[in-house]
This record gives C-alpha cells, structure tokens and sequence, in this order.
C-alpha cells in the first residue's frame, strides 16, 4: 500500500478488520448464535467483518440467511462493489 493510500484511508478513518481477525476473535463468541441475531456492519468496507459468517452457513440456507441476517453499509462505492462481489462469492446474488 503506497503513502497515498495511507494517507486515504487515514483521512477516511478507515481500519480494514482482516477475515483472520474475524475467526480469530469475533467467530468464536458468535458461533453457537448465528440465527439468534442480526448482524451490522455500519462501515462494512470490503466486508470482512461479517461476510465471512456465511461460510458456516449451510449453501441452500445462505441466501435466505443473508436477507434476515446480514446488513451492511458504506459510503464509498468501491468498496460496497468489493463487498457485492465478496457476498457475490459465498452464493449471495446481487
């Protein structure tokens, strides 16, 4: 990543939650309630955050889990299009 990226993401406020920290800290305390809650992701970014919930989500319940279960959000349009295609690879349609 070159300065000017650096320097975007700082004035953005932007800290990218990598899939390893996910299962490494997040999965673990939400495992056993996966369709007991709704998930949020205000500032979902490329969606690592929650995105990665759907791995352990049966492929036949996936879409249906997503539309009651996953909501995500952000304001810049190239990272919504990285989460769409994220989603896009776990089965999710656009």
């Amino acid at each position: 990543m070159g300065y000017t990226a650096i320097t975007k993401q700082r004035l953005l406020g932007q800290h990218f939650t990598s899939e390893l920290i996910f299962y490494e800290f997040i999965y673990p305390e939400i495992k056993s309630n996966l369709y007991d809650y709704k998930f949020v992701d205000l500032f979902a970014g490329e969606g690592n955050l929650i995105l990665p919930i759907l791995k352990n989500i049966p492929e036949d319940k996936r879409i249906d889990y997503f539309k009651k279960h996953i909501f995500l959000f952000d304001i810049q349009p190239e990272l919504v299009e990285t989460a769409i295609k994220r989603a896009e690879s776990y089965g999710i349609p656009r």
